[in-house]
This record gives structure tokens, C-alpha cells and sequence, in this order.
């Protein structure tokens, strides 16, 4: 549950407007007409071993980092917003 009230009490940008809306998770706030964009990392995936410890393999979570906020950026460029003003 959670109290609009009391995220626009502590939105650090009041200027901007205020927040309408959280994403499902609660992670993310939204200003009206603000379209919320999500990707996640399973970082689980991103461990190896080395000897007989889990370490994690720094150059396979930069390669999927980069390929993840390609993706995001291009979800922004492809998404259709019901609304003009939702792309601005």
C-alpha cells in the first residue's frame, strides 16, 4: 500500500510537478504523462568460479549492462504514447 500524500512530501523535484502514479514494484515514481520504462539484470547470472570461490564476472555484467540500456533506449524510441504529451 502505498500513500501518494506521502511520496509528494518527500518528491526531492516539486518543481517538476507532482507524482501521479509508482510504477507496480514502487521503485520508480511518475509525473503525469510520464511513461515508466523497466529492464532488470539477474546478477545470480553474472557469477563465476574461481578457485573452488563465486566471483563475479565484471566483463560479462558490463556487456549485459551496455546490451540493457541499448535495449531501454530503444524501447523509448519505439514506444507508441497514448497521449502526445506523453513523449515530451
Amino acid at each position: 500500500m502505498i500513500f501518494i500524500d506521502a511520496i509528494n512530501r518527500d518528491n526531492p523535484t516539486p518543481r517538476i510537478g507532482a507524482i501521479e502514479s509508482t510504477n507496480p514494484a514502487e521503485s520508480n515514481r511518475c509525473w503525469p504523462y510520464e511513461s515508466c520504462n523497466l529492464g532488470s539484470i539477474n546478477l545470480a547470472n553474472m557469477l563465476t568460479t574461481q578457485d573452488g570461490h563465486a566471483r563475479v564476472d565484471y566483463d560479462k555484467l558490463k556487456a549485459t549492462v551496455q546490451t540493457a540500456v541499448r535495449f531501454l533506449d530503444d524501447v523509448i524510441d519505439m514506444n507508441n504514447y497514448p497521449l502526445p504529451r506523453s513523449g515530451t
